[in-house]
């Protein structure tokens, strides 16, 4: 992310996965917020809001704001109803449909 940081998901088992981030400098791991069932993808943007989708919803986490997902999408209507993939370029989102 934009403060060096690495983001990542670490799998505490098949129910449990969490968002951490890793710090090089000092070496130290900080746990997120728990990610949404077996769900990998994510897409951290240029303000350091992280998103990630689940089914045909689209969440925003933001550490300086809040402490849990943000309902900021419902792709339904669009035909969405299994995001997989994610990704950004500038002010673009680019969604993949399973």
């Amino acid at each position: 992310n934009a403060d060096g940081l690495l983001v990542f998901i670490h799998k505490m088992n098949d129910e449990f996965w969490f968002l951490k981030t890793y710090d090089p400098k000092s070496q130290t791991v900080e746990t997120l917020v728990q990610t949404f069932t077996k769900n990998e993808d994510f897409e951290v943007l240029r303000d350091g809001s992280i998103i990630m989708g689940d089914k045909s919803f689209l969440y925003r986490y933001n550490a300086k704001n809040n402490k849990a997902w943000v309902e900021i999408g419902n792709f339904k209507k669009q035909g969405i109803t299994s995001i997989k993939r994610l990704t950004s370029r500038g002010n673009k989102l680019v969604i993949v449909n399973e």
